[in-house]
């Protein structure tokens, strides 16, 4: 529905959601302004956002260390090769989570 609003093939939704109430969101979605505005504000309260960007900077890191490129899997199971990966990015995570905390308890 929304990408027929936003076609133009509707004018609006049955919710009378119009193309001025809509926007496309980083992976080319159509979405309400509105939610995308909330979603935004929700993740940035609760964390999720700085906890992502932490994980995803660890991930990276760890991956230019050990000369990773291409595809490599994050695996959390026990027995298997791609766990070493796994524990090292946690443990970067977890060490810049750890580092947050101390700068935010500072009040830096």
């Amino acid at each position: 529905m929304l990408r027929a609003v936003w076609e133009g093939a509707l004018t609006q939704t049955p919710g009378r959601v119009r193309k001025g109430d809509l926007k496309i969101n980083a992976r080319g979605r159509v979405v309400p302004k509105r939610r995308s505005a909330h979603s935004s504000k929700v993740c940035k309260l609760n964390g999720w956002a700085d906890n992502w960007r932490k994980w995803c900077h660890a991930a990276a890191a760890v991956r230019q260390e050990q000369g990773i490129t291409g595809f490599a899997k994050l695996n959390k199971a026990d027995k298997s090769p791609d766990n070493s990966l796994y524990v090292k990015v946690l443990e970067r995570w977890a060490k810049s989570k750890a580092n947050s905390m101390t700068l935010a308890s500072a009040g830096v």
